[in-house]
Order: C-alpha cells, then structure tokens, then sequence
C-alpha cells in the first residue's frame, strides 16, 4: 500500500473517465503518466485498468507511485529523531549542525544519509525528498515526503499558504518593534556564492516576527515564514541590524552555529487530510545560550501561534 495512490469512485463522479477521478482526487499528470508505463500500473477494483475507461461509484482504483530511479545518496547507520511518521509522511527533528543533503566532508553523515538508511533497515525502497529546507546550522522539524505524489501533495500545501513553519531565533540587541512584518525581496549577494541580502531586484520574502524576551545583548525572537528564500530570516534580521547570534556569514562569526531553531510545523498529512500540529522545543546548545543571555523559555506552542 505504501507504493500505491488510493481512492474510491464517488456517486458524483458516475460515468467520468478513470484519469479525471484520479486528477480531481490530487494525482498529478506525471504519476498517472509515470503509472500508464507500468504493468498493473493502474488498477480499477483489483484489475489493470485503461486511464480513458469510465468509472462507476463505488469502484476503487490504485496507482502505482513507486520510485522510478534508484538512489544516488548512500545509506548509513545512525540516529533519527522521529516527530511524526505515517504511510505518507516522515517528519524529523534535525539535530544542529547536520547537513540535510550530502557535500564536501559530509558524505555519508548528512540527514539524506540517515534517512536512507533507516528506510534500508525497514526494507523500504524510496528516495530521500524533503519538503522544507533547513541550513546545516539550524535544527528543528523537517518534512520528508515518502513518494512523490505525497510530495506534489505537500508542495501544493506550501504554494497554497497550508503547510505553516515556525522558528525561534537569538538575536543581537533588540527588533524595531515587539511585532513587526519584514515585506523586503531577497536575492543573492555580489561577490558571494553563498549569502543573500537584500535588493530590489530580488525574490519576494515576506517574515513575521513576534519578540518573546529581551537581555542584555540579545534578544529571544519568534519568526513565521509566509515565503521560504534561501537565509530568510538570516538576511532579514541581518538588514535589520540585528544578526542572529553565531551567525558567520551576515553577523560576528561565533562558532558552533547560529542560534535558530524550526519549533513548529503546520500541514495536512497527505494520507489521511488531517491537521498536523507538531511542536520542538529549542535543543540543549540553544537553551544554554538563551540562558546566558538571560532569555526566557518561550511560550507554549498554541501561545506562540497566536502571536500571528
């Protein structure tokens, strides 16, 4: 069942073609495509099935929607921290300072490796698709799709304003205000391959921000994504004059990393449609920084998203 895309044929969709019942209940033309190549591909109550032959209620149909490559990341042994996990979804509470994907002297101990291999322990034949995207310095919760329909599924979710993320942040001195908007566009940095800034000509980026506490040098701060630019609330609290603490690139380089924690995701599971409501506290280097800098814990997680 894990490879296959199910639904059952409504009284409404009497008479349609198979391929219209399957559009409407989400699949996307390259899963059906993908499918339409495959020997028993696309089953109507348990037999092959044309994708132009009509349907009548009741009937179920089942799409493959297996992997059509093999993996290019290579397994390894090792801890994942599972928030949530069902048939569709895998959710992960990245530790700091764990690349998602593979790179220079992370070959093997990247979150893709760990992913891959605890799929390989299970038997599981899939590839590594995150969702969201974390830096290597950030921690905190991180979708990974199981299929690629559950993928396409997610990213509609993402385009559609559906799947929320919410961050926790430390940052130099104090924001302009104890709420605020930072409607400013992003784009790469002259000269760098790496950092983003702040340009005219750059991308959309939209970041609500809700400060929880102030100390003496810096600052306890709540950040929800309305866009997702690569270092957006890095280069937006930067322009502000107010670096994330630890941040090397846009602020005092103060090794190990920048004190900026995913606390809280919001999605439908694309199997059942439900509401996910999933929660991190900030991780032990964290919470021994905040209390340095004398910073409260933050808020509950229902009081944190009331902020916005």
């Amino acid at each position: 069942m894990a490879e296959s895309f199910c639904c059952k044929v409504a009284q409404a969709q009497a008479g349609m073609e198979l391929k219209y019942v399957l559009r409407q209940a989400g699949l996307s033309t390259t899963r059906l495509k993908a499918a339409k190549r495959r020997e028993r591909g696309i089953l109507r109550n348990g037999q092959p099935a044309l994708a132009n032959e009509r349907v009548q209620p009741g009937d179920l149909l089942q799409v493959w929607v297996g992997e059509q490559r093999p993996s290019a990341v290579e397994p390894a042994e090792g801890r994942v921290r599972i928030a949530y996990e069902d048939e569709a979804l895998l959710v992960v509470d990245k530790p700091p300072l764990v690349p998602v994907h593979p790179g220079p002297g992370h070959e093997r101990d990247s979150l893709a490796n760990l992913v891959e291999g605890l799929y390989g322990r299970r038997g599981e034949s899939r590839l590594f698709r995150p969702v969201n995207r974390l830096d290597r310095h950030t921690s905190g919760l991180l979708a990974i799709a199981k299929d690629a329909h559950a993928h396409h599924q997610l990213a509609g979710q993402m385009r559609r304003g559906e799947f929320q993320r919410l961050y926790l942040a430390v940052v130099r001195g104090a924001m302009p205000q104890e709420r605020g908007r930072i409607d400013l566009p992003i784009g790469r940095k002259e000269g760098s391959a790496l950092a983003r800034c702040v340009r005219e000509d750059g991308k959309p980026a939209v970041s609500l921000y809700a400060q929880l506490c102030r100390g003496c040098e810096a600052s306890l701060v709540a950040f929800r994504l309305l866009t997702g630019r690569t270092h957006q609330i890095r280069a937006h609290a930067a322009h502000l004059g107010h670096p994330l603490v630890g941040d090397f690139l846009y602020g005092r380089e103060e090794p190990p990393r920048c004190l900026l924690h995913a606390c809280g995701l919001r999605c439908l599971s694309p199997e059942t449609g439900q509401e996910l409501r999933l929660f991190s506290p900030p991780p032990e280097d964290m919470a021994g920084k905040m209390e340095e800098f004398g910073l409260c814990s933050p808020l509950e997680e229902d009081a944190l998203w009331k902020l916005f």
